[in-house]
């Protein structure tokens, strides 16, 4: 615990900052979240993002959705298509697990990406998903220009039914991810962000029992190198089903178990932070550290967490950063109807200072 705090901070906006200028020369840049349905982790990712665009020249975002919905924001961001942002959305992620996407954070990184392009002449930002599992939407999207989408869409459709057959479903999925990423290295040549669960950026030869796994953080870090940060929280709530397809709602997340890294963590922050709202751990790749840590998806299987949701690691190989926030809320959907936006620079303000208290 004592190798823990010394390399811990107070989660703040000067943390949060101080996180982003080290990584600043790295050209991938990977935001985890250690549930799919955290509001707290949303918002902070948000945040980065901005920074990272407006700061740190950072000009191609990604997220773990797919393809074809990913480019049609895209388009959006670059005015080639129009109209409302909630109607988009909503039209858009109408598919399990659509509260990934379609969510307030989601909405205000599209509309200030988009403002962004409207207002930098030559030095656009672009927005991409990464996944490769909806076989209709592809084939919904299948195109014939020489074109990087039209090129992956067409990938992605030829790749489904091995993947699909495949006994390694999850490698080949995460080699395509990257399949992905070094066409738009090709094409743009842009720094890299990208917004994935931390099962899939945190490096995954970090774990004891995943030997024969791989994943995009291990991918990207044997080829190029990337800064991974990783979230995590102790208790709180959370948005996920029961099953696949199921249900999305709020759910209770039991406090993490005794001797995790979340545990650890949480008594961590008692010491650090007299809000006890959470921390920033720098970690410190000479000091293997092997605890158990919670990966939680979309599915949420409170009454086997140590065998659904618990695997043993070392989070200084997994991560160079992980920020940890104590109590976490469930990631509401947007609302069915239209409401007026509210200002992003404002929502930004306002709802980082309120629970960051900067």
């Amino acid at each position: 615990m004592d190798t823990l705090k010394l390399n811990s901070r107070p989660l703040n906006y000067n943390t949060i900052y101080e996180t982003l200028s080290r990584a600043r020369d790295q050209h991938y840049i990977l935001l985890g979240e250690s549930t799919h349905g955290t509001d707290e982790f949303f918002l902070v990712r948000l945040i980065m993002t901005i920074i990272m665009v407006q700061d740190f020249g950072f000009r191609t975002i990604m997220f773990e959705t797919e393809w074809s919905l990913g480019y049609q924001l895209n388009l959006y961001i670059h005015s080639i298509i129009d109209g409302d942002i909630q109607h988009l959305l909503n039209t858009l992620f109408v598919k399990y697990p659509k509260w990934m996407c379609n969510n307030d954070y989601i909405m205000h990184l599209v509309l200030f990406l988009k403002k962004w392009n409207k207002t930098h002449g030559d030095d656009k930002v672009y927005f991409y998903g990464i996944d490769c599992q909806d076989i209709e939407i592809a084939n919904e999207n299948v195109c014939h220009d020489d074109t990087v989408n039209c090129r992956i869409v067409t990938q992605i459709v030829n790749n489904y039914s091995k993947m699909k057959s495949s006994g390694n479903y999850w490698n080949m999925r995460d080699t395509f991810w990257f399949n992905i990423i070094k066409q738009l290295k090709l094409d743009n040549k842009r720094k890299f962000v990208l917004w994935a669960h931390n099962s899939h950026i945190g490096n995954v030869r970090a774990n004891l029992h995943n030997t024969n796994k791989i994943n995009i953080g291990y991918l990207l870090d044997s080829a190029y190198g990337s800064y991974k940060i990783g979230f995590s929280t102790f208790k709180g709530t959370v948005k996920a089903s029961k099953e696949w397809d199921g249900i999305g709602r709020k759910y209770s997340l039991k406090p993490a178990i005794e001797g995790s890294y979340e545990h650890m963590f949480h008594l961590i922050t008692k010491e650090i932070d007299k809000k006890e709202f959470g921390l920033v751990y720098y970690s410190n790749p000479l000091t293997p550290i092997h605890k158990q840590i919670r990966y939680v998806g979309v599915i949420y299987n409170s009454n086997n967490e140590m065998v659904a949701h618990y695997n043993k690691t070392n989070i200084n190989k997994e991560f160079n950063v992980v920020i940890f926030v104590d109590t976490t809320n469930y990631l509401e959907s947007l609302p069915p109807n239209a409401v007026k936006h509210r200002d992003i620079l404002k929502f930004y303000s306002k709802q980082f200072n309120l629970i960051i208290n900067n």
